[in-house]
């Protein structure tokens, strides 16, 4: 993927991700408009080697990671001991309570998951086709999207059209990605 912004409040992702064994490697890095920017190196295998000892995000991670959460949650579904996330509350005062809409469309999903006032927990999970909801939230339509490819069987997202608020051509970014 060329030309990611890489503004330092918003690689946190990358970072996780990395820590979760994810080989992702940041290349050719430049500044265009005054935003630090660079393609992303993404190469995938049957195992990831992780350098966490805990499965755990807590408050110091999440204001970074903030609007990542929802799609966290469903990768947390596929890592072998599941993903916490606490300390964030303030996803209940988005565009939609996040941690309640990422609770109930996974449990549609059939993945064990707890709720938490300030996060949740998701173990890993076998995800099923499920009719979900975005809730009128763009994050909470894409990772759903991805659940969707992940799941057996095929999900319906109720308020997918969400998804273009933030990212107008994420629907075909996903097909081309997904073939």
């Amino acid at each position: 993927m060329q030309n990611v912004g890489l503004n330092p409040t918003r690689t946190a992702i990358i970072e996780v991700l990395q820590n979760f064994g994810a080989q992702i490697e940041i290349l050719n890095q430049k500044e265009i408009c005054n935003e630090i920017v660079g393609d992303l190196r993404v190469t995938g295998g049957e195992t990831f080697a992780p350098k966490l000892t805990s499965n755990k995000i807590g408050r110091e991670l999440v204001a970074n990671l903030i609007d990542e959460i929802p799609i966290l949650a469903v990768f947390g579904t596929q890592l072998e001991n599941g993903l916490e996330i606490r300390g964030a509350e303030e996803l209940r005062v988005k565009e939609s309570d996040r941690i309640a809409a990422i609770v109930e469309n996974l449990g549609r999903m059939n993945a064990d998951v707890e709720e938490f006032p300030d996060g949740f927990r998701v173990k890993k999970s076998k995800l099923k086709a499920a009719k979900v909801d975005s809730f009128g939230d763009h994050r909470i339509a894409m990772a759903f999207s991805i659940a969707a490819l992940l799941a057996t069987g095929e999900t319906e997202i109720v308020g997918a059209e969400y998804a273009g608020v933030s990212f107008p051509e994420f629907f075909d970014t996903l097909k081309n990605v997904a073939r």
